[in-house]
């Protein structure tokens, strides 16, 4: 196959239902291709697809390519371009296991489309970057985008790019002028779109050097973070680990609710109302939150008026924005709503234990045994560590019943239970990656 240049490439592994992967795709030169139709159609046991340099510029049809590709959890598709694809009907049919399809371009708007009927048929596990789940009524090529969230859904991921275009594990000059022979033609990389927004051009450039700079700083996982299956009705995983932490015994970092900077128990900082992220200039009180408040009739927070109307925005729920799993991550991972820990709570047992020398609660799942370890990292109050080893204190990025308090999973010893907390408290966060079923608790 090496330095193959088809014209097409329609049925080429359609059928080859025993295949689990293909190797060196990258030999294949699909500048001049005009057809991928049925391409990987019925690889059923095909469970992963490097299709990084794919230069798709000049496809016309994607019908069926991945259909019934049973096997298949995540697409990274960061280099298609579908500008010229008049026919994307079925193009995911069936892939009932697909969770993620990574891609920053819109193709709802591609400028051809013609055709798009059935694109997600079936893809029950199918989720958006921001949350939106797969929605039988929208297989077409109306989520075919980014995700947005609720004002714009989509069942894309934006890729999140470390900036090495040029994949030789540093970000540096070489990277640059990788991009600069993107530009000029000379080199083809899904990896060039540095900055997400669909293009290749100065911008990426100008985002290679902030990263160069550490001006941006790339939200990754830790190498040894693990999303555990504990069989939650949802479908939820949970990290095994904290954020801030590299491994499942480290405490990690102390963030108030709704900042995403963290700190770590030896940092000194004083978690007040004073230093809170959401709270007015020279403000030093709960009554002056100024994002996330709710009609909880505490009428003298500002969030109402003199006539003790209410005036605030009403947000219960944290904005990924504001969500620190997401802000240290990436990726799809995000904290838990008091749903998802009632839920925890619900289908796992719970054991106060030692790991590694650290104590904490062990919640081991009802359905497979399979179990997480939260450390009993205790919290940050005004002065600093509190109750270290002795209780739990895990934000949710639920408010609770007041505008002051956020909900939380609070353990000790004997004990486990949804409770909540004042939002300038320093806690722990452990994240999840939502399961694509709500859940209700009875």
């Amino acid at each position: 196959m090496k330095n193959a240049r088809p014209k097409s490439l329609t049925n080429w592994f359609n059928s080859f239902d025993k295949m689990t992967k293909i190797e060196n795709l990258n030999y294949l030169d699909t500048r001049n291709v005009t057809k991928m139709n049925s391409m990987f159609h019925y690889c059923k046991s095909l469970t992963s697809l490097d299709l990084s340099n794919f230069d798709t510029g000049n496809v016309e049809d994607m019908e069926d390519m991945f259909g019934y590709c049973n096997a298949l959890t995540t697409l990274d598709l960061s280099s298609f371009d579908t500008g010229k694809v008049n026919n994307m009907s079925s193009i995911f049919f069936n892939c009932y296991n697909l969770t993620s399809i990574i891609c920053a371009k819109d193709w709802s708007k591609s400028p051809a489309l013609e055709k798009s009927d059935d694109m997600f048929w079936r893809c029950r596990k199918l989720t958006g970057g921001m949350g939106t789940v797969y929605d039988k009524n929208h297989v077409d090529a109306t989520y075919a985008r980014p995700d947005g969230g609720p004002e714009a859904p989509g069942y894309f991921t934006k890729p999140v790019n470390t900036g090495d275009v040029n994949g030789d594990g540093n970000v540096d000059v070489a990277d640059i002028s990788a991009i600069i022979d993107i530009m000029a033609g000379k080199l083809f990389s899904g990896k060039g779109d540095v900055n997400v927004d669909g293009n290749v051009d100065v911008a990426d450039i100008s985002a290679i050097i902030d990263i160069m700079a550490g001006k941006i700083v790339i939200p990754q996982a830790p190498a040894d973070a693990k999303a555990v299956e504990l069989g939650l009705p949802s479908g939820t995983l949970w990290a095994n680990m904290n954020v801030g932490a590299k491994a499942q015994k480290e405490y990690g970092l102390y963030f108030a609710w709704g900042d995403t900077k963290g700190y770590s128990a030896e940092s000194g900082h004083a978690f007040t109302w004073e230093t809170y992220k959401w709270m007015a200039a020279g403000q030093s009180s709960w009554e002056h939150i100024t994002k996330y408040t709710i009609e909880d009739d505490e009428t003298e927070g500002d969030w109402y008026n003199t006539d003790y109307e209410f005036i605030g925005d009403g947000n219960t729920q944290l904005s990924l924005e504001d969500d620190a799993a997401r802000a240290s991550w990436g990726g799809k991972w995000v904290m838990p709503t008091i749903e998802h820990i009632r839920e925890l709570k619900k289908y796992t047992t719970s054991e106060w234990t030692t790991l590694n020398g650290v104590v904490g609660q062990k919640f081991t799942s009802k359905q497979n045994g399979n179990a997480i370890c939260l450390p009993a990292a205790g919290y940050m109050g005004s002065k600093g560590i509190d109750q270290l080893e002795t209780t739990g204190n895990y934000w949710s990025s639920s408010l609770s019943s007041s505008t002051s308090i956020a909900s939380e999973l609070w353990f000790k010893s004997t004990l486990a239970d949804p409770f909540s907390s004042s939002r300038n408290y320093g806690q722990s966060i452990r994240p999840i990656i939502k399961g694509t079923k709500p859940f209700t608790e009875k």
